[in-house]
């Protein structure tokens, strides 16, 4: 919320307020940090965020923890599989309960969360995901989906709107970021669906009322 009164808000908060959002929480944060620090080690969040960073060598893109890999080996299999499928596969998919083969995973923990590993539905990575069950069509339907969303949000979030159209764009924002590596967050979640339909009327609205006040000043 900080961050939308930092970048879009230039009528309800100054300059100067900005500067105090943006300096005053910082301050908090870092204070907190000092204070907190050796119960903050003990948290699982940092511990999976370390045990990341140092399964990661970022020049050259190479990723061994064990959450990364996994995603990126689901994307393999994906891949291996659509090159070997028919022409109709490819462009319309396998299917919403399609499965797939992670026998050779190196997350042990996926062998346990399911009863048949070779056929696992779960599927991470929303490219893959979506291209493994809706094919090259859904996948060009799941781009459009997220940039048009983008587009939606950033032009909702530049016009001055109530608080709760405010959230919500910031929240489908969220989840579409959140999706690219762990789509089911979203694709079974029914408040993102409602709220990103609400943000739509908002903007058709918003469009509606443009061309009325345009075709009134003509």
């Amino acid at each position: 919320m900080v961050s939308y009164f930092f970048i879009f808000d230039s009528v309800n908060v100054s300059r100067k307020k900005k500067i105090y959002l943006l300096l005053i929480p910082s301050v908090l944060i870092t204070i907190g940090i000092v204070i907190f620090w050796d119960k903050i080690q003990a948290t699982g969040s940092y511990r999976n965020f370390t045990y990341f960073l140092k399964n990661t060598d970022f020049s050259k893109l190479k990723f061994t923890d064990h959450s990364t890999s996994h995603r990126l080996y689901e994307g393999e299999v994906i891949l291996s599989n659509f090159r070997e499928s028919n022409f109709f596969e490819k462009l319309f998919g396998n299917g919403f309960g399609s499965t797939i083969d992670l026998s050779g995973t190196v997350d042990k923990t996926i062998a346990g969360a399911n009863t048949d590993i070779h056929n696992v539905r779960n599927i991470h990575m929303g490219f893959f995901a979506v291209l493994s069950r809706y094919g090259l069509l859904g996948l060009v339907i799941y781009i459009t989906f997220i940039f048009r969303m983008f587009f939606v949000c950033w032009k909702t979030l530049k016009k001055p709107n109530h608080y709760s159209i405010i959230l919500g764009s910031l929240y489908v924002l969220i989840l579409l970021f959140d999706s690219l590596i762990s789509f089911p967050h979203m694709m079974s979640n029914f408040l993102f669906w409602f709220i990103a339909f609400m943000i739509l009327l908002e903007y058709k609205t918003m469009n509606r009322q443009k061309l009325d006040y345009d075709n009134r000043v003509e």
